[in-house]
């Protein structure tokens, strides 16, 4: 969801603008945060990372990985996300960019794509099925 902070406040100091984005995260994201930290758990993940003049909704430094979830305004948005992009990729970052909708109502199926953009040595952790303990 990206560039909330600063288009909306930008004399905010990045650090007080990422704690911002991080108490105001849209359902979708804390949904995310926490199935992303059970399945990687060895993972540094970082939530509203400044990564030059933007935010990362999600990132792990040391794979260069970026992962956006993005709600239905970036429909409209889509030249702004596509130089957002090719920044992130500049800076060496990969960006895998998720639907709010389908982190919701499909979370196998994210984890599952992360996956498959991970290295071989870090096996994604079987989530139990919903309904489960």
């Amino acid at each position: 969801m990206g560039v909330r902070c600063r288009a909306t406040i930008p004399m905010l100091p990045p650090i007080r603008c990422a704690r911002k984005l991080r108490r105001e995260a849209t359902p979708p994201e804390r949904h995310f945060w926490r199935a992303l930290r059970t399945a990687y758990p060895a993972h540094h993940w970082r939530r509203q990372v400044a990564i030059g003049p933007y935010f990362a909704d999600f990132a792990e430094h040391a794979l260069r990985l970026v992962i956006e979830v993005d709600g239905g305004h970036h429909a409209e948005r889509a030249i702004e996300d596509a130089r957002r992009t090719a920044l992130l990729n500049e800076r060496g970052y990969h960006v895998l960019r998720f639907w709010a909708t389908e982190v919701m109502d499909n979370m196998d199926g994210v984890l599952a794509t992360l996956a498959s953009h991970l290295p071989a040595s870090h096996p994604h952790l079987t989530l139990p099925a919903r309904g489960r303990a």
